[in-house]
């Protein structure tokens, strides 16, 4: 089903704040280095693949903002938290609008948001730490295939997809973002800077926008 899975490779990096270093792998769950030694979590979780074994793809992690440690899982084991002493998960059955999470994103009020791999009733999936809700396409979601979100400092939120064009939600209402008549496809990641610039790029190259201007960083020959 996965032929692309593979245990040695490194998909996910992040920091707690206890400076251990957690690696999500491409088939072989989580590691957690301490500057010593490597301890090994969430490896049998999701779905058995064609070999009866797990292998957990763990594209993604991030820090909560109140430390707790989120793991996305694209082998069907949805979203794990650890607390620093142990793991819970959450699947289809307690919120999630699909099992297979892609992006994982903590904003400034402390809500996590969930992108998925696009399948089923995926969309773009909000938990407020008791209760989860999704916005699809049918209320104006651009695209539920997501692969990176983002909030910029006015509180929107920035939504970038591999197959479709860069999204923004203001809270309210989902539109498609252009500069000058230009869109963006392909968008792998979106992040931001001490200066409030917002960088977003993946297949296509990088653009910095400033907050007025978008600047294309690379060329494409």
């Amino acid at each position: 089903m996965y032929h692309t899975l593979s245990p040695n490779a490194a998909y996910a990096l992040a920091t707690d704040n206890n400076n251990n270093l957690w690696i999500g792998t491409g088939g072989a769950g989580a590691y957690c280095y301490d500057g010593k030694s490597f301890k090994s979590y969430l490896t049998e979780i999701g779905q058995k693949q064609i070999d009866s074994l797990y292998h957990n793809w763990i594209p993604f992690i991030r820090k909560d903002s109140k430390g707790n440690m989120w793991f996305a899982s694209m082998t069907h084991g949805g979203v794990s938290q650890f607390d620093g002493k142990e793991f819970t998960q959450f699947l289809i059955k307690d919120g999630l609008s699909e099992d297979q999470v892609r992006a994982i994103f903590c904003d400034k009020t402390g809500k996590l948001w969930f992108g998925f791999n696009g399948n089923r009733n995926s969309g773009l999936t909000v938990y407020d730490g008791s209760s989860f809700k999704t916005y699809s396409v049918a209320d104006g979601l651009c695209n539920k295939r997501i692969r990176a979100i983002f909030e910029d400092k006015n509180g929107n939120l920035w939504l970038g997809a591999d197959l479709v064009n860069l999204c923004l939600f203001d809270g309210q209402k989902f539109s498609e973002y252009n500069y000058n008549g230009k869109t963006f496809s392909h968008v792998l990641f979106i992040l931001g800077d001490l200066e409030d610039n917002i960088w977003f790029g993946g297949a296509n190259g990088i653009w910095k926008y400033d907050g007025e201007t978008v600047t294309e960083m690379t060329t494409n020959k």
